[in-house]
């Protein structure tokens, strides 16, 4: 057998690409890291160099799909023409993570993935916000929108549509709590 040498980061995002794809096809908890080694066709240490456990590979591949959708939505940005609330529109209307990846976005409804979720949408929060303060600026700019605080009303807007648009909070607002 040829051995493949591959740059760390090219190994590690090869890695995340396959269980991006093993996740996004079965369920979540259907998969295990054999599983993901077998795929890729590295050696076990090698996934463990880079990930430490199953949750520490989601994570990675939930923060990917994070990456893109971020990159995708200033490409929307970038090609809408008008002001800054047709560039906000064309962003609401791309189609959301959820709709496109329901499997790998599912597992992180799972009970024991709560605070995972929760750090992921913190990082939603912190890579998009931008996104929305730079088109309220605009706005402002343009006299459509009247703030002094345009990212703190980024970041509301944000996590508003995020609370809207997360079937967790759907999930949430059914779990009967006990106390």
């Amino acid at each position: 057998m040829v051995r493949i040498t591959k740059s760390p980061q090219e190994r590690k995002q090869e890695i995340i690409a396959t269980a991006r794809r093993l996740f996004q096809t079965e369920s979540y908890d259907k998969i295990t890291m054999q599983r993901v080694v077998d795929e890729v066709d590295i050696a076990k240490g090698t996934l463990f160099y880079y990930f430490q456990s199953k949750e520490d590979l989601l994570r990675a591949v939930v923060e990917d799909i994070i990456r893109e959708d971020s990159e995708r939505k200033q490409i929307a940005i970038e090609k809408t023409t008008g002001n800054a609330l047709d560039k906000i529109r064309a962003v609401m209307q791309l189609d959301s993570m959820a709709a496109k990846y329901p499997n790998i976005l599912e597992s992180l409804h799972e009970i024991g993935n709560a605070a995972m979720h929760t750090q992921l949408l913190a990082v939603m929060v912190v890579n998009e916000a931008f996104l929305y303060e730079k088109l309220i600026r605009q706005g402002c700019d343009e006299g459509i929108f009247h703030t002094d605080t345009p990212l703190e009303c980024a970041e509301f807007i944000f996590i508003l549509r995020l609370c809207i648009k997360d079937a967790h909070y759907h999930y949430l607002t059914k779990v009967k709590i006990n106390g």
